[in-house]
């Protein structure tokens, strides 16, 4: 248990772990690492289900939401179209709560502070690996890295949603050997590509690319 003792200073000053949003984005460091895109919680939508359900919309993304599927039998094929499906169904209590604490400016802001805190206890929309932090958020906020931004906005103006990359949190973990020391002998892509396919396939972020 005493590796756990890590995170006591993974999110310190000096720390290598970091959230940024684009008002704190020129803290990013210029140094290599993995990292990942968070939807924040806003207050959509002020009905609850609806709310959730935009978020499902944002966690399940897929560019390809149906499928054509064919079984093949002795004398004749049968051949289907199917898409997933996640019900969004709030329990009667969480919508009597929701409209008690949208209903007054003050609960209605706190309860906006927790949600966008929470964000983070969500799965990632997007993870990723660079050689340079800074830079790739800079890439994927102007649309000149890959196909991140495209994919998303496109997807949120169909939902209908006001919601910029920009406007997502970004989380980085350095992996600058000048920090991790016992790991100088590693070539920063190797090690950054490990980290990243350990982190695909444990999250599964809608937007990224296997």
């Amino acid at each position: 248990m005493t590796d756990l003792r890590v995170f006591r200073q993974l999110t310190s000053a000096d720390g290598r772990l970091a959230f940024y949003t684009s008002e704190t984005a020129h803290k990013i460091p210029e140094a290599p690492g993995c990292y990942a895109w968070f939807v924040p919680l806003w207050i959509y939508r002020d009905d609850l289900t609806a709310l959730m359900t935009v978020v499902r919309d944002l966690r399940t993304y897929d560019d390809q939401p149906e499928r054509e599927v064919q079984a093949d039998f002795t004398w004749q094929s049968v051949g289907l179209v199917v898409s997933r499906s996640e019900p969004v169904r709030p329990s009667p209590g969480a919508e009597a709560t929701w409209k008690r604490l949208l209903s007054a400016s003050k609960t209605r802001t706190a309860l906006q502070r927790l949600l966008l805190e929470a964000s983070l206890l969500m799965p990632p929309l997007y993870v990723g690996r660079t050689n340079c932090l800074k830079r790739r958020y800079r890439e994927h906020v102007r649309d000149s890295k890959g196909n991140f931004h495209r994919r998303f906005t496109r997807h949120t103006r169909a939902l209908g949603i006001a919601l910029p990359v920009s406007d997502l949190l970004f989380a980085c973990l350095s992996t600058d050997a000048t920090v991790n020391r016992d790991l100088s002998r590693i070539d920063d892509r190797e090690l950054t590509g490990l980290i990243e396919h350990i982190l695909m396939n444990a999250c599964r972020p809608p937007f990224s690319i296997h």
